[in-house]
């Protein structure tokens, strides 16, 4: 009868038992010599140490150098393709300014040939003093602000504040340190301006809305979409130039003024000192040579009669 050959799960044969424990004193014996080697200060050991230690820098110094490499081709493309943007937007920004360049060319040979002719003179501005909005007064109908500039600065009333886009306002009062200043969309502020290229005049008026009205226009006058706005220096109020924003229709028809200054926001303002001449030096007329009057004789005045009964 053959016999079952099988064996139990787990079991090992003799074989098997005596492979795995050899193995096991192989590589205990191995690790005991690579410990020994390890810990051993032999000069062999150490120049077979360094060799080692040789070759891993240098493949590591390599590794390191392609990393370096591939590390400065994507910063150069990424460079490349900002520059590009910058590019772009550099010669987009280029022909804006070109465009302003000969816009203000043309405004430059207009008002050349205007002074040429009328023999215009405009007083210069006096000077320039920079203040920091350090309150904002606004209501519901009145809107003005408070600048840490004030007669010490030189600051005076009456002197035209802007910020870096156009005209803002003009002072009212004046303290010491501080000056308010009316903001052109104040239901009291009335500026005169001069509407663009035409040379309209008109009356630029805040409201309630917060807007500025472009108000008493002359009749029979159409203001063009887009027109430039500035102020006129008629009565002295502020000085002529000043750029203050360009021509919007409303929907019921009117006019108003979309203001270059973003008022809303406005934190720094320069305050502009203009000299307004208001007296003329007129030279006085000659007396013209008339002929005295001839003397009239003298002729004798009769007394009152006495009155009867005296």
């Amino acid at each position: 009868m053959a016999r079952a050959n099988f064996k139990r799960q787990g079991w090992k044969t003799p074989i098997e038992l005596r492979a795995h424990r050899g193995g096991l004193i192989a590589f205990g014996s191995l690790a005991t010599i690579l410990l020994l080697v390890g810990r051993a200060e032999l000069p062999l050991i150490d120049d077979v140490r360094m060799v080692a230690a040789d070759a891993s820098r240098a493949v590591l110094q390599a590794g390191s150098d392609a990393a370096g490499w591939a590390s400065d081709g994507i910063e150069t493309v990424s460079h490349a393709a900002t520059l590009y943007g910058d590019n772009a937007r550099l010669r987009a920004e280029n022909e804006e300014l070109l465009a302003w360049r000969a816009k203000a060319m043309e405004y430059e040979r207009r008002i050349a040939a205007f002074e040429s002719i009328l023999e215009i003179s405009y007083t210069p501005i006096a000077g320039v003093t920079t203040a920091s909005v350090i309150a904002d007064t606004a209501g519901p109908f009145s809107r003005a602000i408070i600048v840490n500039a004030g007669a010490q600065q030189g600051v005076r009333k009456g002197d035209a504040a802007l910020d870096r886009f156009g005209l803002v306002g003009r002072v009212i009062a004046v303290g010491q340190a501080s000056s308010r200043v009316l903001l052109l969309t104040d239901t009291t502020s009335h500026v005169p301006v001069l509407i663009e290229p035409a040379g309209v005049r008109a009356i630029l008026s805040g409201d309630a809305d917060g807007q500025a009205l472009i108000q008493f226009v002359p009749g029979g006058v159409t203001l063009a979409e887009g027109a430039a706005i500035v102020t006129s220096g008629d009565g002295g109020v502020l000085p002529p130039g000043l750029p203050v924003g360009v021509v919007r229709a409303r929907a019921d028809g009117s006019a108003v003024a979309a203001l270059y200054a973003d008022i809303a926001r406005v934190e720094v303002v320069a305050l502009k000192r203009y000299e307004v001449i208001n007296d003329v030096d007129v030279p006085p007329l000659p007396m013209p040579d008339l002929p005295l009057p001839a003397a009239l004789p003298e002729t004798p005045v009769a007394s009152n009669p006495a009155p009867a009964g005296e």
